[in-house]
């Protein structure tokens, strides 16, 4: 496989997975890469419009790119799991270190009444 190859493919899956995650769940509030957010560098905090917070979450995959010989194979970009494979191939592990920006669904805080204190 081509570097070429990995990083396409790489790229693409995790932009796929972005847009079925903000397809799927944008109805519960959560937010995967944000458009327009504010971010505040000092203290590494980030803000969407209506106040909530927006989390860098990391990834730090191994990957393997293989080209099996079986049936129906080709080029395929797994993330590494444990196990044993009776599959004939030849495969190269790589590194991969990112991080998607996500708005998780919030709850709004009940309202308090300072107006008897003091």
């Amino acid at each position: 496989m081509e570097l070429k190859d990995f990083v396409k493919g790489t790229i693409s899956d995790i932009a796929l997975a972005i847009k079925e995650l903000n397809d799927e769940k944008s109805n519960i509030g959560l937010l995967v890469n944000p458009n327009n957010y504010d971010q505040v560098k000092a203290d590494k905090f980030s803000f969407i419009g209506d106040g909530r917070l927006v989390k860098d979450i990391e990834f730090n995959l191994s990957i393997s790119a293989s080209d099996t010989t079986e049936t129906g194979g080709g080029l395929k970009i797994n993330v590494l799991k444990a196990g044993i494979s009776n599959e004939a191939n030849n495969s190269t592990v790589s590194t991969i270190r990112f991080s998607i920006p996500v708005v998780f669904p919030g709850c709004d805080a009940p309202k308090r009444d300072y107006s008897g204190c003091g």
